[in-house]
C-alpha cells in the first residue's frame, strides 16, 4: 500500500471537531491555519528558505516573460479546488496588466468549465484530457506528443503551473509530461508545479492506463523546471485539501505575480521579498479570527439551516468575493456528500469573461441562512436579498474601522492587497471566512465524524481509496474487508459479489458515482457483520434513520 500524504493524514489539532461548540470550532480552524505560516513537523514550510528561494526565481522568470516582445503565455491547471484557483487567479491577473505588455494568463480546469461551479471529479483521473486541453491551449493540436519532432509553437515562451495539492491528479500529471518534453525539444516552455505534499509522499500508485505515477513524473522535475511544495499540515478536514492547500496555492501564484510585477512595471517601489509578501498574509490572517465569537454567531445558524433542511445562501457585490463565494459552494457536495442547493452563491454579474453557468439568483427562503460579503457595510445588499431569510449576517472586510453594531462582523486589514488593483489580501480572509462557515456548518449538521468526510462522494480513484481507508480505520477492519464492504453497497449485492473484487477501480467509481451515504452504509455493514450476517437493505434503512451520521457511529462505537 502507499505511503499516506501529509494531505491525507488527520490533524491531531482537529480529532474531536465533531464535537467541538462552534467557537471551539473557530478556534480549531485558526490553528490549523496558523501551520501554514509556522509549518507542520520537520517538513518545509513556505517561509522556510529552500521555498522563498523557489517563489523568487519563479517570480524572476515571469518577469522575464513580461519583458518578451512576442506573445507569452502562463497556464495555470488544477482539477476541482486547484482548477477553480487556477480560473480565479488567471482572470485577477489579467485585470492588472498594462496594455502593452505580451502576456496572457489562461486557465485549465479538469472538466471544463462546468466543473467551476459543479463537480467533475471524475475527469481528474484523465491523462487524455490533460493531454488534449493542453495541447488546445498551447495550440499544438496537430503535434504528436509521442514523436521526436519539435512543433512550432505560437508563444515564444510559456510558463506552465500545475496544481496538485496532493501531488496526486493524473490530469496535471500527463501535462506536466507534455511540458517537459517540450522544453526538452528545445523550445522556451518552462514547468512549476505547486503541491503541499513531500515528493517523497507524492501518488506512487499507477495511473491506470497510463505508464506511469503522478510521483513518476514529479521525480523527473529537474531546472528550469521546479517543485513548489511547502508542507503546510494535515487539513482541518481530513483530505479538505480546498482549505490550507487552496488557501497556500493561492498565496503562492499571488505572490510570484506581486514580485514580477512589482519588478516589472513599478520600478520606483521599494524593493520587497518574498517573504515580506507572505508576512502580509500572515497578519492578515489574525486579524481574521480576531473576532472568534461574532464567526462563531454564523456557523451556529449556518448549521441550524442546514440542519433544518434549508439553506446557506452568499452574496456579495464584490465580483471576487463572489467568485470566491461560488468555489466555496461547489466544493460541499464532493466534500460533504450536501445536495448542490444546500450551499449556493448568488451571482449576478455579467461580464463576458465569465461562463454563463456562474450566474445564479436563488432567492432567500425562510429558514434560510444568508451569508453578506461586503467591502462596505453592506446596507444595499441586505435590503436587495434579505427576502425572507431566518437570518442574515453581514461579513465586512477592508481597510479602516467600520461600525458594524450587531449586525455583522468587521475585518480590518492593515492593507487591501499586495498591489494596485489586486485586492488579494481582502479576498483571503474572504476565502478563510467562508471556508470557516460551510465547514462548520456541514459538522453541526452531522457530516463529520472525528475529523474526517464520512459521507464524501466516490467521484475518482483518489476519493475510491480514501474510502477504503475511511470504512477500514472507524469499522477497525481489514482493506481487504473494507473494500469488500463498498463493493456490495454500491453494486447493492448480499450474493455473487466477490467477483467484482478483481474489477477496475474505475468501475467501482462509475457504478458508486449516483450512490447516496455510500461510506457509511459500507461503515455499518463492517460493523454489523462482525457480529452476524446482514443485508445491505438492512443498514441502508438503518443509516437513513440517521440524520447526524457522526454522533450516530460516536454512540455506536462506545
Amino acid at each position: 500500500m502507499a505511503t499516506q500524504g501529509v494531505t491525507e493524514t488527520p490533524n491531531d489539532l482537529t480529532a474531536q471537531i465533531d464535537v467541538a461548540t462552534p467557537i471551539e470550532m473557530v478556534r480549531l480552524l485558526r490553528q490549523c491555519d496558523a501551520q501554514i505560516f509556522c509549518g507542520w513537523k520537520t517538513w518545509p514550510s513556505i517561509t522556510d528558505e529552500e521555498m522563498i528561494s523557489q517563489l523568487a526565481e519563479a517570480s524572476t522568470k515571469l518577469r522575464a516573460m513580461f519583458e518578451e516582445t512576442s506573445d507569452t503565455l502562463v497556464v495555470f491547471s488544477g482539477a476541482g479546488t486547484s482548477g477553480r484557483l487556477a480560473f480565479f487567479c488567471a482572470q485577477a491577473f489579467n485585470s492588472c496588466m498594462p496594455q502593452r505588455v505580451r502576456t496572457r494568463f489562461e486557465y485549465l480546469i479538469a472538466g471544463g468549465d462546468k466543473a467551476l461551479n459543479e463537480a467533475q471529479e471524475q475527469s481528474e483521473d484523465s491523462v487524455d484530457n490533460g493531454v488534449r486541453d493542453l495541447k488546445k491551449k498551447l495550440e499544438l493540436q496537430d503535434w504528436d506528443d509521442k514523436s521526436s519532432d519539435v512543433p512550432q509553437g505560437k508563444y515564444c515562451r510559456v510558463l506552465y503551473v500545475g496544481i496538485s495539492c496532493g501531488l496526486s491528479a493524473p490530469y496535471v500529471a500527463s501535462q506536466m509530461e507534455v511540458m517537459m518534453k517540450l522544453e526538452k525539444a528545445g523550445l522556451r516552455y518552462d514547468c512549476v508545479v505547486v503541491g503541499c505534499n513531500p515528493l517523497s509522499l507524492a501518488r506512487s500508485v499507477p495511473i491506470p492506463g497510463w505508464h506511469s505515477s503522478f510521483k513518476d513524473v514529479a521525480s523527473r522535475i529537474h531546472p528550469p523546471h521546479q517543485l513548489i511544495n511547502p508542507v503546510v499540515g494535515p487539513e482541518a478536514i481530513c483530505g479538505s485539501s480546498r482549505m490550507k492547500g487552496g488557501s497556500v496555492t493561492k498565496m503562492i501564484l499571488e505572490t510570484i505575480f506581486t514580485l514580477a510585477s512589482r519588478q516589472a512595471f513599478l520600478p520606483e517601489a521599494p524593493p520587497i521579498t518574498p517573504l515580506d509578501v507572505l508576512s502580509w498574509y500572515e497578519i492578515t490572517s489574525r486579524c481574521t479570527y480576531e473576532k472568534p465569537s461574532k464567526l462563531a454567531e454564523i456557523i451556529q445558524s449556518a448549521g441550524e439551516s442546514l440542519s433544518l433542511g434549508k439553506r446557506i445562501l452568499y452574496v456579495s457585490e464584490d465580483v471576487h468575493l463572489s467568485l470566491l463565494a461560488v468555489i466555496d459552494a461547489s466544493e460541499c457536495p464532493p466534500t460533504f456528500g450536501a445536495l448542490p442547493t444546500d450551499v449556493q452563491a448568488i451571482f449576478q454579474h455579467q461580464q463576458a469573461i465569465f461562463p454563463p453557468s456562474l450566474r445564479a439568483t436563488p432567492r432567500p427562503c425562510a429558514g434560510d441562512t444568508l451569508v453578506v460579503l461586503t467591502t462596505g457595510d453592506g446596507c444595499e445588499l441586505v435590503q436587495q436579498w434579505k427576502g425572507e431569510a431566518s437570518s442574515v449576517h453581514v461579513v465586512s472586510i477592508g481597510e479602516g474601522r467600520v461600525d458594524m453594531g450587531e449586525r455583522g462582523l468587521r475585518i480590518c486589514l492593515p492593507r487591501r492587497g499586495t498591489l494596485p488593483g489586486l485586492n488579494n489580501l481582502t479576498e483571503m480572509a474572504c476565502k478563510w471566512i467562508l471556508n470557516a462557515v460551510s465547514t462548520g456548518a456541514h459538522v453541526l449538521s452531522g457530516k463529520i465524524l472525528g475529523n474526517r468526510m464520512i459521507d464524501l462522494k466516490l467521484s475518482n480513484h483518489k476519493l475510491w481509496d480514501r474510502a477504503v481507508g475511511l470504512v477500514a480505520e472507524e469499522a477497525r477492519v481489514g482493506r481487504d474487508r473494507a473494500c469488500a464492504c463498498l463493493i456490495r453497497i454500491v453494486y447493492q449485492r448480499d450474493h455473487d459479489w466477490t467477483k467484482l473484487l478483481q474489477d477496475p477501480v474505475a468501475q467501482h467509481v462509475s457504478a458508486a458515482f449516483a450512490g447516496k451515504r455510500v461510506v457509511p452504509r459500507a461503515i455499518l455493514l463492517a460493523l454489523r457483520e462482525k457480529t452476524r450476517p446482514c443485508t445491505v437493505a438492512e443498514v441502508s434503512e438503518e443509516i437513513e434513520a440517521q440524520p447526524r451520521l457522526g454522533l450516530f457511529f460516536s454512540e455506536l462505537r462506545q
